[in-house]
């Protein structure tokens, strides 16, 4: 009870400094002047009204729908949503263990569903699901945080951290717990089986939600799961280093299952510690497979740098470089989903 009492004042004081540390590059990189800064704070607030689906936020929505009407916007408004990177995307809440979250569908055939990267469903994770919509699978994003179709930036990622470290969704720093929010994507997982059937599901983790392949193979829905980037709990000493955020029953009864899992990382980044893919070789042996990027690295043709983080999504090479290491690492991943999802 202690350690989860300590557990919890460390989140609040990671949230603490989180916030204090996008406040500081807010004023740093110059959004706090005049207009732009109005519109800059209206902007984040609506990006930080928390990961809940509401009926408010659909209510507003439709509202504005009647202003535009009224105002002669509405051939205007449409054109830009459909430059919008979800666009294709229907939106529906899913609602399971007290736990509601919009998801985003696309796509016919074997699901792959995403639980996408701080802070939440960019243009990137969106240009990722269309990759695999092309390869001939429907995709379900789960809006988890964030405000879908934002792109990346420091300042929103802090804030959308921030508040996942108090969040009971997710143990941020847990060493042998898996997170409250596995629980909702299994649920979702079998959903999406019922819906698309196929052998299972396919799973891509990224980021705080990249090591929750693990725990969606608990259920027999998952087949095919990808940890990409998988940074919880956070590695702060040794035993976090090297913890898979489950338990040792959980990890047993993983293992036990001989499920391949597929592990991406960039080898410099401290929010993946290479202990932590040590672990999963020992748990699972010849069954995780893994790409490992060499970062920093100044090579021709396979240049990285010291803060990549994203495999998949930010830090992806152009297509134009298709021998580029994180392209390899998406090769991968497409082919063991597809390997998984549609055998011959």
């Amino acid at each position: 009870r202690q350690c989860v009492e300590l557990s919890g004042r460390i989140g609040r004081i990671a949230a603490e400094v989180l916030s204090l540390a996008a406040k500081v590059i807010d004023d740093v990189v110059g959004e706090g002047a005049g207009r732009d800064h109005d519109e800059h704070e209206a902007q984040e607030h609506h990006a930080d009204t928390g990961p809940e689906s509401t009926a408010d936020e659909h209510s507003r929505d439709r509202n504005a729908n009647a202003t535009l009407g009224e105002r002669g916007w509405v051939a205007p408004a449409h054109a830009m949503i459909d430059a919008m990177p979800l666009a294709d995307y229907r939106v529906e809440p899913f609602r399971a263990d007290e736990i509601t979250h919009d998801v985003y569908h696309r796509g016919a055939g074997p699901c792959v569903l995403i639980a996408p990267e701080i802070p939440g469903i960019t243009p990137n994770v969106a240009g990722f699901a269309d990759r695999l919509v092309d390869r001939g699978f429907s995709v379900a994003i789960a809006s988890l945080f964030g405000t879908p179709g934002r792109p990346s930036s420091t300042r929103r990622a802090l804030s959308v951290i921030a508040k996942a470290c108090v969040s009971r969704e997710f143990h941020v720093l847990a060493t042998r717990d898996s997170s409250p929010a596995t629980a909702w994507l299994r649920a979702l997982a079998r959903d999406l089986h019922k819906r698309h059937g196929g052998p299972g599901v396919g799973f891509v983790g990224m980021c705080f939600t990249g090591g929750f392949g693990l725990a969606m193979l608990l259920d027999d829905t998952v087949i095919a799961p990808v940890l990409s980037q998988p940074s919880l709990p956070l590695g702060f000493g040794g035993a976090r280093k090297t913890s898979t955020g489950l338990s040792a029953d959980e990890l047993a009864a993983v293992a036990a299952k001989g499920c391949p899992v597929l592990g991406l990382r960039f080898t410099g980044d401290t929010l993946v510690p290479g202990e932590r893919f040590a672990t999963l070789k020992h748990a699972l042996g010849d069954n995780f497979v893994h790409e490992e990027i060499p970062s920093p690295s100044d090579t021709p043709g396979a240049e990285t740098g010291k803060q990549d983080h994203s495999v998949l999504t930010e830090h992806l090479a152009p297509d134009d470089q298709p021998d580029h290491p994180s392209q390899v690492a998406l090769a991968r991943t497409l082919d063991f989903l597809t390997e998984r999802l549609t055998p011959a």
